[in-house]
C-alpha cells in the first residue's frame, strides 16, 4: 500500500514539474529579444556618410553620423525605440544623419577617422560639415532624454 501511494505522489510531482516546464517554454518561446527586433525604416537618414557630408555643406548643417552594425542589439533598439520618438526626430531635423556600418569595408576612411574603436557601438558623433572635426561623441544606448540633451549640446 505505501508502495502505491508513493508512486501516486511521484505521478504528480512529475506531472507539476512538465506542466511548469511546459508553461515556461510557452514564455520563452514568445520572449522578444533585442535581436529579433524589426526596424523602423528611417528615411531621412543616410546609408552613404560622404552624400551626408556634401548635403550638410549645402544645406549648412551638422552631421550626426550613428556608428552601427546588423549584429549590435543596442544598435537595435536605438533604431526602433529612440530614433523614432517625435522629439528626437524634431531635433534630427536639424542636421544630417548617417548610418555607417562597422562591417562595411567602404567605411573604413569614415571609421578610421571618426570612430573610437575603444568605445563600442552604437557610437554617436556630431561633425562640423566644413572642419570636419568632432564636436560632440555618446556611446551606448541611450534614453529619449539623454539622446536629446546629447543631440541639443551642439548649439
Amino acid at each position: 500500500m505505501r508502495f502505491l501511494i508513493d508512486l501516486v505522489i511521484a505521478c504528480v510531482i512529475v506531472t507539476s514539474i512538465l506542466s511548469i516546464h511546459f508553461v515556461a517554454w510557452k514564455h520563452y518561446k514568445s520572449f522578444r529579444h533585442p535581436t529579433n527586433i524589426v526596424l523602423v525604416e528611417h528615411e531621412s537618414w543616410h546609408t552613404n556618410w560622404q552624400d551626408a557630408f556634401e548635403q550638410g555643406k549645402e544645406e549648412n548643417k551638422w552631421i550626426v553620423l550613428m556608428f552601427t552594425a546588423e549584429w549590435c542589439p543596442p544598435c537595435k533598439r536605438m533604431k526602433q525605440e529612440i530614433l523614432p520618438h517625435n522629439d528626437i526626430e524634431t531635433i534630427l531635423s536639424s542636421y544630417i544623419s548617417s548610418f555607417v556600418d562597422v562591417d562595411n569595408e567602404n567605411n573604413n576612411t569614415v571609421k578610421n577617422k571618426y570612430l573610437d574603436s575603444k568605445q563600442g557601438i552604437p557610437q554617436f558623433v556630431i561633425i562640423n560639415p566644413y572642419s570636419r572635426k568632432i564636436y560632440n561623441r555618446t556611446v551606448g544606448y541611450q534614453s529619449v532624454a539623454k539622446f536629446s540633451r546629447f543631440l541639443q549640446g551642439k548649439k
